[in-house]
């Protein structure tokens, strides 16, 4: 799991590292087709402020050679905003004063039928707070069950699931999962995330280890830009891509 691996990565040596990065190091970077580790801490480092315009670039032609001129939308759709967590940057937050709803299967299919009035749409994102007890993995199914008949992909923006509950899901249609980790700094974490399930930083963190071992077919990952020393986080996710987790598929 990544979050055995995270112990082995000093956070103030990784920053450390990063802004120590020269010009030099991000020439070297941006003169290979193939980058490694501290090529992408150069590129991520102030050192490659002034070469923004040439990433810009390089992104558009990579992005091209592998998408071509395509764009890809979709359509979130929050189907509850019920929500047992207490983050402080969210207003979500079990303790704010807002009235709680969990739609209906029959609500759902509403919003179905209003979204593919709106336009051909055929990707939608299923987002939820985290209350397991009341709209929990029975109550995912059924949204996508529904959601199948209305759309070709189907993803969900949930609370972490088990590897067992992820393929469960992918057996009534689930074709994707996007999560944010916020930080892969544990005590920066921790201050975000005080109380409920998402406060437990190693559930969260290894939530992408047990959605490919259910075969989930596409993961969609990332950190909160922006936030407290966002650039190690960025790092992180670079490391976690190319790891590759040993444990056997859930079947």
């Amino acid at each position: 799991m990544f979050s055995d691996e995270l112990k082995n990565i000093s956070w103030e040596e990784t920053t450390e590292k990063i802004a120590s990065m020269t010009d030099n190091d991000v020439r070297r970077a941006l003169a290979k087709s193939h980058c490694d580790v501290d090529d992408f801490m150069a590129l991520l480092s102030p050192a490659a402020e002034p070469y923004l315009e040439t990433m810009a670039r390089l992104s558009r032609k990579y992005t091209e050679e592998r998408f071509g001129k395509t764009m890809s939308m979709f359509i979130p759709l929050y189907i509850t905003n019920s929500c047992s967590n207490s983050c402080v940057y969210c207003g979500f937050h079990r303790e704010n004063p807002m009235a709680r709803t969990i739609l209906t299967p029959e609500q759902i299919e509403d919003e179905y039928k209003a979204i593919k009035e709106l336009a051909p749409f055929e990707n939608i994102l299923l987002v939820t707070g985290e209350n397991p007890a009341k709209a929990g993995v029975p109550y995912l199914a059924k949204a996508i069950d529904i959601a199948k008949k209305y759309f070709s992909n189907i993803k969900i923006e949930v609370m972490p699931l088990s590897a067992e509950d992820y393929k469960e899901l992918t057996h009534h249609g689930l074709n994707g999962v996007i999560c944010f980790q916020e930080t892969y700094n544990k005590e920066h974490y921790q201050n975000y995330h005080p109380r409920g399930m998402k406060s437990k930083f190693e559930w969260r963190c290894d939530g992408f280890d047990r959605m490919g071992q259910a075969g989930v077919h596409s993961i969609g990952m990332g950190v909160l830009i922006g936030g407290r020393r966002s650039t190690p986080s960025t790092f992180h996710v670079c490391v976690r891509l190319r790891t590759r987790d040993s444990t056997p598929t859930v079947t």
